[in-house]
């Protein structure tokens, strides 16, 4: 036989419950919103934002997420404890719908490479030459990857042409 003072406490420890779970149930209704991924340290320079923001393409039957950023769809799929959801701010406003729209047709990156792309200063590691000549062939690893030379690169050199 059960104490009413046992009873009482029991009753209110499932109404605590079950107020628990319907908050839960109504974080994890993210249909196709905007959210943010936290990225790693290893993966992003220090200046890069420590989230990338994506949109959700996809709900799988398993309840994960497949998200896609700017520059292209995301390899991993997601569960609702790694991803945090936008509050502010449209697929529009945060530059997303072109993702939204067309995540098919665009390439499936890992977390590494979609932070790399979209850093404002290229990504992890640092990329310098030391040619002798003019810097304007691939031969050269800054021109090759899009960059303009700069400080560290080939002291001395003054028939560079790739520079400010």
């Amino acid at each position: 036989m059960e104490s009413p003072g046992r009873k009482k406490r029991r009753d209110e420890a499932f109404k605590a419950q079950q107020k628990q779970a319907s908050q839960i149930k109504k974080r994890a209704k993210v249909k196709d919103g905007e959210v943010q991924i936290g990225i790693s340290n290893y993966d992003k320079t220090k200046l890069d934002a420590p989230n990338l923001t994506c949109v959700v393409v996809e709900v799988t039957i398993c309840e994960k997420f497949r998200l896609a950023c700017k520059v292209g769809v995301m390899k991993t799929l997601y569960s609702m404890n790694r991803i945090s959801v936008v509050k502010t701010g449209t697929k529009k406003l945060l530059g997303l719908e072109d993702a939204f729209k067309e995540w098919k047709g665009m390439s499936t990156i890992s977390e590494r490479e979609a932070a790399r792309k979209t850093s404002k200063i290229g990504g992890q590691g640092f990329i310098k030459c030391s040619c002798k000549g003019k810097c304007n062939t691939n031969s050269c690893s800054c021109k090759k990857h899009g960059r303009i030379c700069n400080s560290h690169c080939h002291k001395g050199n003054n028939n560079c042409t790739n520079h400010d």
